[in-house]
């Protein structure tokens, strides 16, 4: 919104020192700038713009903001040509593209300078359990070590032996055993359990990952199955079933949308 009114700001001002085109005024354009919120926003929330846990690097955001606008503007440009509506001068469009791309960078670093502010407070810190106290979840807490953006705390372990509980581990408790997590869950305000098992022990997982579904708390399974292979992978539901699918070839969820959103209008012309 801010981008669009000051684009028409910016040029009426740049009437002011060389005359070019015709005057304009934003009120004229209200409805285009509907449906730029709409369009921009069902973008943003395609690629989880705004989540919580998303962890990715600057320069990957800076990548999603600039794509974010191009094709924003290539899809408003394809709506007010189906609705047949005008749309302000290309200068106007220019400036805006321009200032919208600068605008969300900027946004992006503030934004994340503050959740990196809040987490060090505590503010976003995730609080997690972590079930299995072996090398797998060894491993996992050595890789989150390099990546502070990750930014959790981990409120205990839970073991399949009775006889580790009580036990400090990688610097917290072992809290208890599977039976026990219902009150965990109830204890502490837990958002994610991570469940570093064995592979031949996620079998055994079953009922605490139903409890999760159950409580509404994200479970993450990390899994070293087939960790050799230099693959791209996807959960859906296939053949009534909860499946990872391993492909070699990745499809980005926005290019997807984008031949999607180009279908639907083609249609619309035709």
């Amino acid at each position: 919104v801010v981008s669009f009114v000051a684009a028409f700001a910016l040029r009426a001002e740049s009437r002011t020192i060389y005359i070019f085109g015709s005057a304009q005024s934003v009120q004229e354009y209200y409805h285009i700038l509907i449906i730029v919120v709409i369009i921009w926003w069902f973008l943003f929330d395609v690629q989880k713009v705004y989540s919580i846990n998303r962890a990715v690097p600057l320069t990957r955001e800076f990548g999603i903001a600039v794509r974010t606008v191009v094709i924003g503007t290539v899809v408003l440009f394809a709506v007010t040509y189906v609705l047949r509506f005008d749309v302000p001068s290309r200068s106007t469009i220019a400036l805006f593209v321009m200032l919208n791309a600068g605008l969300l960078c900027v946004n992006r670093v503030f934004f994340r300078n503050l959740k990196e502010y809040m987490r060090g407070e505590g503010g976003f810190a995730k609080k997690i359990l972590i079930v299995g106290a072996g090398e797998k979840a060894q491993r996992f807490l050595s890789k989150a070590a390099e990546h502070a953006e990750w930014a959790f705390d981990v409120v205990g372990f839970i073991e399949f032996d009775p006889s580790r509980v009580g036990r400090t581990v990688y610097g917290a408790k072992i809290v208890g055993v599977p039976d026990d997590l219902p009150d965990m869950l109830h204890r502490y305000p837990i958002q994610e359990i991570i469940f570093a098992v064995p592979t031949g022990k996620i079998s055994d997982c079953t009922d605490m990952l139903a409890l999760c579904e159950q409580e509404g708390v994200r479970a993450i399974i990390l899994s070293d199955y087939f960790s050799s292979l230099v693959a791209h992978v996807q959960t859906e539901i296939q053949y009534d079933q909860p499946v990872l699918i391993y492909s070699s070839v990745h499809h980005k969820e926005w290019q997807l949308l984008v031949k999607r959103l180009f279908d639907i209008l083609f249609a619309g012309v035709m």
